[in-house]
């Protein structure tokens, strides 16, 4: 049994394995690069296993920085090819495109894309920089090479990029 949730900069999960013998496990994050949900499956994997778990991919997906790249220019057109995503993501981008392409509109042209690693989640982060601003965006790609999951927060100008 489980339940996530997150609000203005924080994430949680709390989950319950009575059949394990694990009575509970909460994980709180206010840390964009510190998901809750990946804390929590490397504590649990730790306990519940005598083996250390594998380490973590540091090197982007093939194809997650080229999704992204013709994602951020489709919505800025106004016209995303819908097929790079999963259908429940292509729904969603849908019926939020007016607000995403002002959005990303006001950011200004897109200047650059950088890897700057993979997150507990396994999702690939990238910093967007455009001419007015940057961008961080966790993108996880399906075994198709859909998007599945996109996560996208600003980048304050007075802070240096993680």
């Amino acid at each position: 049994m489980w339940h996530n949730g997150g609000i203005n900069g924080f994430n949680s999960v709390l989950t319950w394995w009575p059949d394990l013998g694990l009575l509970t496990a909460v994980v709180v994050s206010n840390s964009e690069s510190l998901p809750s949900s990946g804390g929590e499956q490397m504590i649990v994997t730790a306990l519940m296993s005598d083996r250390p778990p594998p380490p973590p991919r540091s090197t982007a997906q093939p194809g997650s920085e080229a999704a992204l790249r013709a994602l951020l220019t489709g919505v800025a057109s106004g016209n995303p090819d819908y097929a790079l995503l999963e259908p429940p993501l292509a729904d969603l981008m849908h019926k939020q495109l007016p607000m995403l392409q002002h959005m990303i509109q006001r950011m200004g042209a897109l200047q650059s894309i950088a890897f700057k690693g993979v997150d507990l989640n396994g999702a690939d982060q990238y910093l967007a920089r455009f001419a007015n601003g940057g961008m961080l965006f966790s993108v996880s790609l399906d075994p198709q090479g859909q998007i599945g999951g996109l996560f996208l927060s600003p980048v304050s100008p007075t802070k240096s990029a993680p």
